[in-house]
């Protein structure tokens, strides 16, 4: 999604899994992502204004 993402979850180790999707709707791509993570990982982007340690930025040519 090309966006910072800062892990809150206090999980350590290593994890495999396995995330599904419908990609074929490119309007609600993010939304169905969002989605999937929800109700496969219990996981949610929450949208903040959290001040981040390191931002990179690729010129456009």
């Amino acid at each position: 999604m090309e966006i910072p993402v800062i892990d809150r979850s206090e999980l350590t180790g290593n994890y495999d899994f396995k995330l599904t999707w419908d990609q074929s709707d490119q309007a609600r791509n993010r939304a169905n992502l969002e989605e999937a993570l929800y109700d496969q990982l219990g996981l949610e982007l929450v949208p903040t204004n959290m001040p981040i340690k390191m931002l990179v930025v690729e010129k456009a040519e």
